[in-house]
């Protein structure tokens, strides 16, 4: 099998490239996992996503939070997001939908948990991003929206906010680690500050939870 870099190259406008990798197989909610799905030539206005999965500790442990950090940074660098996040999530198999149910469990068990869906989510990125995460990336399309980068700026300091300024937008971050609370102890302060000064950019018209609505 050619490497993925050589059949990219050989692509025309509208082919499109659907990568999934894991440490586990298709049935099994995998601790690592990479996937990427590109828009094709026709899909103006739409996205690519690339998303991926690492094991807790990766947030939590100093020395792999820092290798975390890193891998984060690259991909912003070499990516130019239009958005995106990092945090903590429910993990699921490939097949997602057979799960749908137990992310929805989590979801309302638990706030701050991000529950994603690559391949939906990607069909509304463009509008806007789903929620806010530990760290919340924006992008400088969406920087300018409130403001541009000073205006962005001070409003996340005067609410002690700490974000990391990159070429390509802002990068948003909700403590040192990621945070979840139980429903009845309510939304991380953080996430809650981040929410509400970000909250016009957020785009409402992701729909339903599949199977688990």
């Amino acid at each position: 099998v050619p490497p993925i870099r050589q059949r990219v190259q050989a692509m025309a406008q509208d082919d499109q490239v659907e990568w999934y990798a894991s440490s586990e197989d298709v049935e099994t909610a995998a601790c690592y996992r990479i996937s990427v799905l590109t828009d094709r030539g026709w899909q103006a206005g739409e996205m690519s996503v690339l998303s991926f999965t690492l094991p807790r500790e990766h947030a939590y442990a100093p020395g792999k939070r820092e290798k975390l950090l890193e891998l984060v940074d690259l991909f912003t660098e070499r990516l130019s997001p239009f958005h995106g996040h990092v945090g903590l999530a429910a993990v699921s198999t490939y097949e997602q939908y057979l799960y749908q149910c137990d992310e929805m469990d989590v979801a309302t068990r638990y706030l701050g948990l991000f529950i994603e869906s690559p391949a939906i989510d990607v069909s509304q990125a463009h509008n806007g991003f789903k929620s806010v995460d530990w760290i919340t990336f924006v992008g400088n399309s969406f920087v300018q929206r409130m403001g541009g980068v000073e205006v962005l700026g001070n409003l996340l300091r005067l609410q002690g906010v700490d974000f990391k300024e990159t070429a390509a937008g802002l990068a948003i971050v909700a403590g040192p680690v990621p945070d979840i609370a139980p429903l009845e102890k309510g939304m991380p302060e953080q996430l809650t500050r981040i929410n509400a000064l970000l909250r016009p950019l957020r785009n409402g018209a992701f729909g339903s939870m599949g199977f688990a609505s």
